[in-house]
């Protein structure tokens, strides 16, 4: 039997992708009345509201801009359904990607999973900056991550662009630090680390990241504020990181 999986979209100004990523969303193989989907608008200033509206399964929740952290916290807690999607507003899913994802859960050992994702370019861009911003990009966002991170203190790393989280997990661990206004899914994804749980990575379960991110200024502005929130995650999980190998037995691997 298949499970119910709620899926909450936090967004800002996302007229944009919200349309293509919700469409996405209605057009999985995946039985609709299985599926919730919450969009979390953050007090945005243009079409957001009209577009996820728009949808007759969407349900729409206003509430003010308090960032990302809040907005997730406030989409898994309105949810029904045991298992939690969180997707990007500028994600788009592949057909098969909650399939895929739902089969890493068949085991009761896994809290959370993580498929692949992809980027798709909202504009040609070809210069040396852009295609170094786009390499950038596709390292931090990939579901790859995930693997490539084996050797890191900060492993297991889940990004919320695209993955699967259990409610009850969400629960234990009080959900999301509101303090993050940027690396709020590493945070969360290491106290369940940290209390245990095991994560899943299927690269069957495949999303699609559309990017536009502007020029070198956001990009510039975007980097330091990544940063200063790295430094907090340093000092907050430096005495607590992983060996490499329990970092390896606390991922279950499913390519099929």
């Amino acid at each position: 039997m298949l499970p119910r999986v709620s899926i909450v979209i936090p967004v800002y100004n996302g007229e944009q992708t919200l349309n293509a990523c919700l469409k996405s969303i209605i057009n999985v193989s995946y039985p609709q009345e299985l599926i919730e989907i919450i969009v979390v608008d953050n007090a945005s200033t243009d079409r957001t509201s009209a577009i996820a509206t728009s949808f007759s399964s969407v349900r729409y929740i206003y509430e003010a801009n308090q960032g990302r952290a809040f907005a997730r916290n406030t989409g898994w807690r309105h949810a029904n359904h045991s298992l939690i999607a969180f997707i990007d507003c500028d994600v788009i899913l592949e057909k098969q990607w909650i399939r895929f994802m739902v089969k890493l859960f068949l085991s009761p050992k896994i809290a959370a999973a993580q498929g692949k994702i992809d980027l798709i370019p909202l504009q040609n861009k070809s210069s040396i900056f852009d295609r170094f911003r786009k390499f950038h990009k596709l390292i931090s966002t990939s579901g790859s991550l995930i693997e490539t991170t084996h050797f890191s203190p900060y492993f297991p790393i889940l990004n919320t662009a695209s993955c699967l989280y259990r409610k009850e997990v969400l629960e234990e661990l009080g959900g999301f630090d509101p303090l993050f206004l940027r690396c709020e899914d590493t945070d969360l994804s290491l106290r369940a680390s940290r209390m245990g749980y095991m994560v899943g990575f299927n690269e069957m379960a495949l999303s699609y990241a559309q990017w536009d991110k502007g020029g070198f200024l956001s990009y510039f502005l975007r980097e330091i504020e990544n940063a200063r929130f790295s430094i907090l995650l340093k000092r907050k999980f430096y005495q607590e990181k992983n060996t490499l190998f329990q970092n390896l037995l606390q991922t279950i691997r499913w390519n099929k």
